[in-house]
């Protein structure tokens, strides 16, 4: 018998108890496990190997004082080790926490890597091979006790907080994570939060001190100086974990380089072997895709319907969502959960106003022929230059977290949080507070032309309006169809057209909020004859609710939240 190092004793020691009870008294067993203790690097405390030894002692046994039953000698293994901790996380998961070498890894209980790593402990401690039956009985058992009596824990797999501090998991081989305070930061070894690891995950660099943040826009081509500045303070906004995070969305010609710029920032943000993905066919898919990524970026982005629109939305704000466990049984799955998203495409697809609403747009110019590299040089230029951007990241982050509390914003925008954050980010890397939240709420504007340029009946109404007398119409939906149909333009473009009035009210709708962004109001009255009235905002009001609004006047007394 040989002794083992710091950090993996307390395990070895219950497996060496399990198998020394087996074959000895408990006076000779405890002596010989005394001696084996004794060329530990360094020895355990007696009292604690004592702690270790009455647990595996103490378990429920046979006549020879030793469980026979291979699923109840795993049970015992587990609970008999004061270095293994059992809990669940807010979903009721059971979760096993266990070490390896010198450092803790924490899994699903029902893991692969778990039933692997029972298998090991199991041989060691009885010299036998254990069936996969028997595992899968004691993991039942454990799974019953993490949930009813172990404590809850809030798990995430990249980021997470601890009253005022965060930590940064580098999913590595030795499971270090990043913790980032205001006074700096520092790589360590045990954190007081969990993390959950997926298979998918790739390890991070280490990050370096004195880095540079904005090293990363020699890799990504926006030439824009206000997308410049909205792009890197979404970037280390996405390393805060608890508030709501705009989407991302970059558009830009061909060459534009929107793939590969959507692949470095997964490598600095979330890296993983799927770097970037394709918008999945099914909801369940998008689900778990963006439940095992706290970063997600979806590539190429042609078409997005209004069913995968609306989860996103819910995605970025943390709103629930519920599906069946099985189709066998009634169980349901929730899920609750914020995570950050970037899109790219050619053009803007992402069309509906909400999720415009929930966006940031930054746009990729064509990358230059001097300026461009082969694949295999760039990336490696990336992999060099990435210690830095994410230790500059972290100096970053950790300068603003000083700033955040005396932010205090007068005129709150939407994603109040993010705005919150994004304003101290900036200070921090020398835009200032104020011209971020400036150039945050003009990309708002560009969102509600985007959405109106995408919808033929936006679009028409936009520019119908400018050209109306006193910027006002009032008319039935056959005559307002009637009107785009003779339109020289948008008459040109008949397969896009509505089909019937109805179709026309039901599509105007869609981007009624959009129109009001932009000043553009409309009203339906009642009846089979009904009227509608469309006008621009101008300064004047009516009183009359009843009654169309005169050329150029604002009807005030409309309840605005109803249109």
């Amino acid at each position: 018998m040989h002794g083992v190092p710091e950090g993996s004793r307390n395990n070895t020691a219950a497996s060496m108890a399990g198998r020394l009870l087996r074959k000895f008294s408990e006076e000779e067993a405890w002596q010989k496990l005394e001696r084996w203790n004794g060329k530990n690097q360094p020895p355990l405390p007696t009292k604690e190997l004592r702690s270790v030894f009455d647990s595996i002692r103490k378990y429920p046994r046979t006549q020879n004082n030793l469980p026979t039953n291979p699923p109840d000698q795993i049970v015992a293994m587990i609970l008999g080790n004061p270095e293994i901790s059992l809990f669940k996380n807010t979903k009721d998961e059971a979760y096993i926490r266990y070490p390896v070498n010198d450092w803790k890894e924490s899994w699903l209980l029902s893991a692969d890597v778990v039933r692997k790593w029972i298998g090991k402990q199991y041989y060691e401690a009885y010299g036998k091979v254990v069936r996969t039956d028997a595992i899968k009985n004691a993991v039942t058992t454990l799974e019953g006790i993490a949930i009813y009596t172990g404590k809850e824990f809030a798990l995430e797999n990249r980021v997470n907080k601890n009253e005022d501090d965060i930590y940064y998991s580098l999913s590595n081989k030795r499971w270090e994570s990043v913790h980032i305070t205001k006074d700096g930061w520092k790589v360590v070894s045990e954190t007081p939060v969990f993390f959950t690891r997926y298979q998918h995950q790739s390890p991070q660099v280490y990050p370096v001190n004195n880095g540079d943040v904005k090293k990363v826009f020699e890799f990504v081509n926006i030439t824009n100086d206000e997308h410049r500045i909205l792009f890197i303070v979404l970037l280390v906004s996405y390393f805060v974990p608890g508030i709501d995070h705009p989407i991302l969305y970059l558009y830009g010609s061909q060459g534009a380089a929107k793939s590969t710029t959507s692949r470095f920032l997964k490598d600095i943000i979330d890296p993983s072997e799927v770097s970037i993905m394709e918008m999945p066919k099914d909801t369940n898919s998008l689900i778990q895709n963006l439940y095992h990524h706290w970063f997600t970026t979806f590539d190429n982005v042609s078409t997005l319907s209004s069913e995968f629109s609306d989860l996103l939305c819910r995605v970025v704000t943390g709103t629930g969502y519920a599906k069946r466990k099985l189709y066998s049984d009634d169980d349901d799955v929730f899920y609750s959960f914020k995570r950050c998203v970037s899109l790219n495409g050619i053009n803007l697809q992402a069309y509906k106003a909400d999720l415009l609403d929930r966006s940031i747009l930054v746009q990729l110019e064509r990358v230059p022929k001097d300026r461009r590299k082969y694949a295999e040089q760039l990336n490696k230029d990336f992999r060099a230059a990435l210690p830095g951007i994410l230790g500059g990241v972290f100096d970053t982050l950790s300068a603003a977290m000083k700033v955040y509390p005396d932010v205090d914003i007068k005129e709150v925008p939407r994603m109040a949080d993010f705005a919150r954050w994004g304003y101290a980010i900036a200070e921090v890397l020398g835009y200032g507070g104020e011209e971020f939240l400036r150039i945050y709420t003009e990309n708002a504007e560009l969102q509600h032309d985007e959405v109106l340029d995408n919808s033929i009946i936006g679009s028409f109404i936009r520019d119908f309006i400018e050209v109306q007398p006193q910027k006002t119409w009032e008319g039935t939906a056959t005559e307002l169809l009637k009107e785009m149909q003779d339109d020289d333009m948008y008459g040109k473009r008949e397969k896009e057209l509505p089909a019937n009035p109805q179709t026309l009210i039901r599509r105007l709708n869609e981007v009624k909020t959009t129109l009001e962004e932009k000043d553009i109001k409309y009203i339906s009255g009642q009846g089979s004859g009904k009227k509608i009235t469309i006008w621009k905002v101008g300064e004047n009001t009516v009183t009359s609710e009843t009654s169309s609004p005169e050329p150029g006047t604002r009807a005030i007394n409309y309840d605005d939240d109803a249109f």
